[in-house]
């Protein structure tokens, strides 16, 4: 299961690893079972209910096969009918977000898409140069994450305000009526990542701030906890340790105990016959050759076929056993050295893993941004 999502009045959907989804009803029953072709490799991005028990889901095909199938498409899911309306897009959605009069759409190219009902057609509401990650609905307008930034955007005016986060934006949740916080995350793991806690409504002046110089503050301001010694540590540090009375009988029994020599028996060692040894029980990894990072310019209508070609890898003291190539999903496209991949325009992360014949493994990445 990748997916789950609930409406209001009980029902739910899901949606698994390969590509298809089903409603079902307040009791757990299957509505509406919606298989992905055999043809082709699916997936489900993301998915919501609307307040009137329609289903929005983004579907992402890699378009393996050339037909009029979208490779990016919503489709609006009723629970009593069943599939009744399919559209198009250029990116795939990582967000939805429903309103009074259709979706707000998150894409991955960092358009900012608004769907209404029963249309075909969206209005870019804004532009970013990262994807869209997070929608989170704030009042009439709608606030966004996008990689570092959280901007607040309105359906007419467009972007009002952004400020820029420490780490890449995973969450916002709402506090009270009145505040949100902002999660991130820097994926580094070197400290702890700071929690913005923002009134959307006020004007931001700045998005600087130390957390180290706060606590360094807060500590010069009280003594109580400042690590430094005390008048009376001090000078107990400052005086020579009293030895015990006992002192000369301690160092008569240590003399006694150092005067017993114990014989340490001599252990032979062929170094070369153990060298030899680990030599043949050493494993080495397998080596990962998926090329450079490519930028790759698209055909007329938007997409380009690349080919992913991790041939050229090899085992050094083996061979390789398997191959696993996997997109920015963790979904696995292909277990051969070479696969064919038809890519729309936007930034494409892949992953090969090869395992040798000894059960060691290796990772590599390649990126290809499609212009």
């Amino acid at each position: 299961i990748t997916h789950i999502s609930g409406s209001l009045d009980g029902y739910s959907a899901i949606a698994l690893e390969n590509g298809s989804i089903m409603i079902l009803d307040q009791s757990g029953d299957i509505l509406h079972d919606s298989s992905a072709p055999n043809d082709d490799i699916e997936t489900v991005s993301c998915m919501v209910f609307r307040q009137d028990n329609i289903l929005v889901v983004a579907r992402n095909s890699l378009g393996l096969v050339i037909d009029n199938r979208p490779e990016n498409r919503i489709e609006c899911w009723s629970v009593k009918r069943g599939l009744i309306h399919t559209c198009e897009v250029e990116s795939i959605v990582n967000s939805i977000s429903s309103t009074m009069e259709g979706v707000i759409l998150g894409c991955f190219n960092g358009e900012l898409l608004a769907l209404k009902i029963g249309s075909i057609t969206q209005e870019l509401l804004a532009k970013f140069d990262y994807p869209v990650a997070k929608i989170f609905s704030w009042e009439d307008d709608i606030l966004i994450a996008s990689w570092f930034d959280v901007a607040r955007v309105n359906s007419e005016e467009g972007i009002i305000w952004s400020l820029e986060h420490k780490g890449i934006v995973e969450h916002i949740v709402s506090i009270g009526d009145s505040k949100v916080a902002i999660l991130g995350d820097d994926k580094k793991h070197s400290e702890s990542n700071p929690i913005y806690v923002i009134d959307p409504n006020s004007e931001i002046k700045s998005t600087d701030f130390s957390f180290e110089e706060e606590f360094t503050n807060s500590l010069n301001d009280s003594n109580e906890f400042s690590g430094a010694l005390s008048e009376d540590e001090e000078e107990a540090s400052s005086r020579r340790p009293e030895l015990p009375t006992n002192t000369s009988e301690i160092f008569d029994a240590l003399d006694e105990e150092l005067q017993i020599i114990i014989d340490e028996p001599i252990i032979e060692i062929d170094l070369l016959e153990d060298l030899s040894k680990s030599a043949k029980s050493l494993n080495l990894p397998p080596i990962v050759d998926v090329g450079e990072d490519k930028t790759i310019a698209s055909e007329s209508d938007g997409t380009t076929i690349v080919l992913l070609d991790g041939s050229k890898s090899y085992d050094p003291d083996g061979f390789i056993k398997n191959w696993s190539w996997v997109n920015e999903n963790d979904k696995v496209i292909s277990e051969s050295p070479q696969v064919k991949v038809k890519l729309p325009k936007g930034v494409h992360v892949f992953y090969l893993t090869v395992f040798d014949d000894k059960g060691a493994s290796s990772r590599a990445t390649l990126t290809i941004q499609v212009t």
